[in-house]
Parts: structure tokens; C-alpha cells; sequence
């Protein structure tokens, strides 16, 4: 929290080129932010590496105002996922209703005999002229 009080803009700044400056910083730090994160999601990691990877990187970079600034744990990972996850239903959604789509259901129990339900769409993309399969549920 403090760390975003650190950032608040002085509404007598406002129209000066360090804010400017300031604004096109802090949207750099939210990009390397959401690429750490999808770093996550791709590679399907831990969230909780978040904990200890930017400290890592700004160690790695000390040059880096940057890697220094970004506050990115595995809270903040967690609602960024969340928000991606929304947002790729509604996109999906807007898809599907424009076109026939078949559904894919399969469960699974893992090591743990705990059970796992998968729902995938598959489609087919008009705009790329390709077959899609997505995960929703």
C-alpha cells in the first residue's frame, strides 16, 4: 500500500512532462508486471515463485528503475489470472454465440483421488479460417 501512495500524482502537477514521464514509467512497470504474469500462466509455475522472482530480477538488473519498482506477489498474480480469466469467458462467449461450437467434456482424478472436471469449446474461427478448442470451464 505504501508503495502505491509513493506513486500519487500532486494535482498541481498535472500538465507537466515529468508527469508525462511519470505515467509512461509506471504503464512500462504494470507491462514487465503482466508479462511476469502470463509467464506464470504459460508455463504453468507457481504462483507463489511471484513471491521471490521480481526481488530476483531486480537484483539481477540493479541498472533497472524498472525491475526495482514492480511490486507483483502472488496476491496481485492471483487477481490479474482472475481478471484474465473473466475477460477470455466474455471474448469466448461473444465468439460462440456467432457460431456452432462443440462442447468437450472430460474428468479425470488425480494422485490425490481428487476429481477434475474440464469443459473445452471447439469452434471455428471465421477471421482466421482455423478450428479452435478453448478451455471453459
Amino acid at each position: 500500500m505504501l508503495k502505491a501512495v509513493k506513486f500519487t500524482l500532486d494535482i498541481r502537477s498535472y500538465g507537466d512532462d515529468k508527469v508525462d514521464e511519470r505515467k509512461t514509467f509506471m504503464r512500462k512497470v504494470k507491462e514487465c508486471e503482466l508479462k511476469l504474469t502470463m509467464l506464470i500462466v504459460e508455463h504453468n509455475l507457481p504462483i507463489f515463485l511471484m513471491d521471490h522472482l521480481p526481488k530476483l530480477l531486480a537484483s539481477a538488473a540493479p541498472d533497472s528503475e524498472i525491475l526495482k519498482t514492480i511490486s507483483c506477489a502472488r496476491t496481485k498474480v492471483t487477481a490479474i489470472i482472475h481478471n484474465f480469466k473473466e475477460e477470455s469467458e466474455a471474448n469466448i462467449s461473444a465468439i460462440l454465440k456467432g457460431t456452432r461450437f462443440s462442447v468437450i467434456i472430460d474428468e479425470t482424478t488425480d494422485i490425490s483421488v481428487k476429481k477434475c472436471l474440464a469443459i473445452l469449446v471447439r469452434y471455428t474461427d471465421i477471421r482466421a479460417e482455423a478450428v479452435r478448442d478453448h478451455i471453459w470451464k
